[in-house]
């Protein structure tokens, strides 16, 4: 190779370094300038006590499944709802059966009347069904005398013949309470 090739080469060599370099430039530099850009906040949120309490009732309503029979469901209190004294609003109350699964395999038909009532014994809100297939209800309702019992006011059963196992004939109930303005 020649002298001036040499020279060539490593002006070529020399350039592209150098590009390098400004392209390392750029981009350390626009890491730098976005560490100064950003920053982070923390709000100072003041917490609450919940609007209401739901709790289990005590005692909770029973009844006797037999194989291959048609009965009554137990009437009773199943939970029990106390407004927060600050809150004045309406509210839904929001039943879920939430072992369907399990139910079917003792029950052909279960219907299961639910309700609230007031600490008078004035039905507040509709009467809903709660059943093996629609097995979420929503009662809305306005603020009378507290505290509120959800209930089973009714229902009634058909019973499987055979195939179910002890546990399987008994429903459990999730109780949620919303706010409504």
């Amino acid at each position: 190779m020649k002298k001036g090739e040499i020279k060539m080469k490593r002006r070529k060599k020399g350039i592209i370094l150098i590009g390098v370099l400004f392209l390392l430039l750029i981009a350390t530099g626009s890491l730098f300038a976005y560490g100064f850009l950003t920053d982070s906040t923390t709000l100072s949120l003041t917490d609450k006590t919940d609007f209401a309490k739901v709790e289990e009732a005590n005692p909770l309503p029973s009844w006797s499944v037999y194989g291959s029979h048609i009965g009554k469901i137990g009437q009773g209190d199943l939970f029990v709802i106390t407004p927060n004294a600050s809150w004045t609003g309406d509210m839904t109350c929001h039943v879920t059966l939430i072992n369907p699964d399990s139910l079917v395999a003792t029950y052909k038909a279960l219907a299961i009347e639910i309700q609230i009532w007031d600490i008078y014994n004035n039905q507040v809100g509709t009467s809903e069904y709660l059943t093996i297939h629609n097995n979420t209800i929503d009662i809305e309702f306005g603020q009378t005398a507290s505290p509120y019992r959800v209930k089973i006011t009714d229902g009634y059963y058909i019973s499987n013949r055979a195939g179910w196992n002890s546990g399987n004939e008994d429903p459990a109930f999730l109780c949620q309470i919303l706010q409504r303005s």
